[in-house]
Parts: C-alpha cells; sequence; structure tokens
C-alpha cells in the first residue's frame, strides 16, 4: 500500500498539533507544576534505584564476607 504525499503531511500536521498541545500544556501556569511533579517522581525513582543498587552491592559484599569467613574456618 502506497502512501500518498497528502497523508503523510496530514499525519506529520497531526503529530505536530499534538506535540504542541503538551509543549503548551507544559509552559502555562498549570503545565509547570505538572512538570515539577514529573520531574521530582524521576528524581525520586532515580533515588530508589540508586538505593537499591547500594542495597543489593551491600547484601553480595556480606554474602562474599561470610562465605571467606566459612572457607577460612575449613582452613
Amino acid at each position: 500500500m502506497e502512501l500518498s504525499v497528502w497523508h503523510v503531511m496530514s499525519v506529520n500536521n497531526a503529530n505536530i498539533k499534538a506535540l504542541l498541545f503538551f509543549f503548551n500544556l507544559f509552559n502555562t501556569h498549570s503545565g509547570c507544576k505538572v512538570r515539577k511533579k514529573l520531574v521530582t517522581l524521576r528524581s525520586k525513582r532515580r533515588k530508589n534505584a540508586l538505593g537499591r543498587k547500594i542495597l543489593n552491592v551491600s547484601a553480595s559484599d556480606e554474602r562474599l564476607k561470610a562465605v571467606k569467613k566459612v572457607i577460612l574456618l575449613n582452613f
């Protein structure tokens, strides 16, 4: 199925209109609040992910120490 030039242009125009809607939404006063919430949500997710990563590393360190102790006790 071939797409006509008009069809491609109309799809692009629809995409641009959708993008402009969100751009205008984020540049209004209420949009600033929405953007701020999204940014804080993203930073909270990053902090949580970093915390999980640190917890996983510390847990693996504890396991490694336990294995070393067992090895040292056996010799």
